[in-house]
């Protein structure tokens, strides 16, 4: 059960966060597509209201404040108490998505909603998208200059002529976990099939919840460790051995041990928030972005729970995987679990390594097995009806097809890298690629070099459907080793 409740009874749900001389319904319809595969993936609405504040150029448009200058007029008197008001009454949200004034505000909002000083609350707040969004003047003061633990994703148009891509980018370094994706158009929310895949994927990775209390939320978790348990303080004893352990892990970790709760005397403020950068080594298989630990105490830990943990890195998800996330947490957790009622970090990040310097990530990175963009159906449906003709892609298949066709090779290459040549292992790798006959029929007239023959192979290994690279998938990953 989450803190939501029962998931049958309580429906999952976004905040959606119009642009300035918008409203709601106007940005729900521009996103159809996405408000359609997330109601049929996740069951997951939207909730779309309009700014409290009217556009001053467009009666019939809404804005969520005014503002003169670097003045915000209506922002914290109004603004803020609506968006209270409505995520109150909303029970099941757990993410906001904002567009352009939207994403500024959303950005507002994770800011208040972490402050230890701002009345703000946004209970069960798991993530943050935001799209076209801009760095400004802070329009609150108090707000404490920190690094945000909320996951986000920052979306900006290259061609983005009101709000350049630069603007967008510089939002990013707030915080902790952030992930972006630059689209091809201008100043709007980007709604081809990779850039739906791209969200859902993002929604995927921080919106899961653990139901066994004994597993931390980790990076897919809902609230802020930050932010988690502040109304409870540890016992006595409890508040011992987090001290004891602190103090331990900082003599073992000098460089790599980084704290963010305050120091008073001689003991650190609860909760206790730091982060343990891991030191990569040639062992194994790790990202290329250096991955960090970032650890917080509930305030029963660690007497009856492991600690709070997230993994904190730079890496896209091409670099590392959401099944890669799910399996490193896996591993992380496993190992903590056999040591509930003991301090257990030492234990998660020798656990966190292993799973790198062994090589795990490596075995997850199989998207053979399944079928994570649900194109199968669609593949074995065309076949029926086009048994003998080349399939006309579009960019946003083709697309699709390239990641599932790098990731297919990098599998292949990243295990052959890993085995001497000639030896029967290495034969053994390269016979999981056999399949059938490659055949195409095509109107090609004349005879063509090699080179084009290659570029032939690649062209088309790249957008053709996954179910048939699995049968045929021998003279393609051929063209592709010689």
């Amino acid at each position: 059960m989450s803190e939501h409740g029962d998931s049958a009874q309580v429906p999952r749900k976004l905040l959606l966060l119009h642009g300035s001389r918008q409203v709601g319904e106007i940005l729900l319809g521009r996103i159809e597509k996405l408000r359609k595969k997330l109601r049929k993936m996740y069951n997951l609405e939207f909730v779309a209201p309009d700014g409290p504040f009217l556009h001053p150029e467009d009666k019939g448009m809404r804005q969520w404040w005014n503002r003169e200058g670097n003045d915000y007029f209506g922002l914290r008197e109004k603004t803020l108490e609506f968006i209270q008001s409505i995520w109150n009454k909303n029970d099941g949200l757990e993410g906001i998505v904002g567009f352009s004034q939207g994403a500024r505000l959303a950005h507002l909002l994770v800011q208040c909603h972490e402050s230890t000083v701002q009345p703000l609350r946004l209970k069960g707040l798991r993530y943050v998208i935001m799209c076209s969004g801009y760095e400004a003047p802070p329009p609150i003061s108090g707000l404490e200059e920190r690094k945000l633990c909320t996951p986000s994703l920052h979306v900006w148009g290259a061609k983005d002529k009101l709000i350049p891509p630069e603007q967008s980018r510089a939002v990013m370094k707030d915080y902790q976990n952030a992930v972006h994706h630059e689209h091809d158009g201008g100043h709007h929310v980007p709604m081809k099939a990779f850039d739906v895949q791209i969200y859902t994927e993002f929604i995927a990775n921080y919106a899961k919840v653990e139901e066994n209390p004994h597993k931390w939320p980790s990076s897919l978790h809902a609230d802020d460790p930050v932010l988690h348990a502040l109304s409870e303080t540890p016992s006595e004893e409890a508040m011992m051995a987090q001290q004891d352990e602190v103090e331990a892990l900082s003599a073992m970790f000098p460089d790599e041990l980084k704290m963010y709760s305050k120091k008073v005397g001689v003991v650190y403020e609860f909760p206790i928030v730091y982060r343990i950068d891991l030191i990569k080594t040639t062992e194994g298989m790790w990202p290329p972005h250096p991955i960090s630990l970032e650890v917080s105490y509930p305030h029963d830990y660690p007497e009856s729970v492991i600690a709070q943990i997230k993994l904190i890195h730079e890496n896209n998800m091409m670099e590392f995987t959401s099944k890669q996330i799910q399996a490193c947490h896996q591993a992380i957790s496993d190992a903590a679990e056999t040591e509930i009622g003991m301090p257990t970090v030492l234990t998660c990040v020798y656990a966190a390594r292993e799973f790198f310097e062994s090589g795990s990530m490596a075995t997850v990175t199989d998207i053979t097995q399944e079928d994570p963009h649900g194109l199968a159906d669609a593949d074995k449906e065309y076949e029926k009806k086009h048994a003998s003709v080349i399939r006309p892609a579009s960019k946003e298949r083709i697309q699709l097809c390239i990641l599932q066709g790098l990731q297919i090779a990098q599998l292949v290459c990243k295990k052959l890298h890993t085995i001497e040549a000639n030896t029967t292992a290495y034969k053994m790798v390269l016979n999981q690629c056999h399949g059938g006959i490659w055949k195409y029929t095509c109107g090609l007239v004349g005879k063509p070099s090699a080179g084009s023959k290659y570029d032939f192979f690649f062209s088309n290994y790249f957008a053709c459907p996954v179910s048939l690279l699995k049968r045929y998938g021998r003279s393609i990953f051929s063209a592709i080793f010689l």
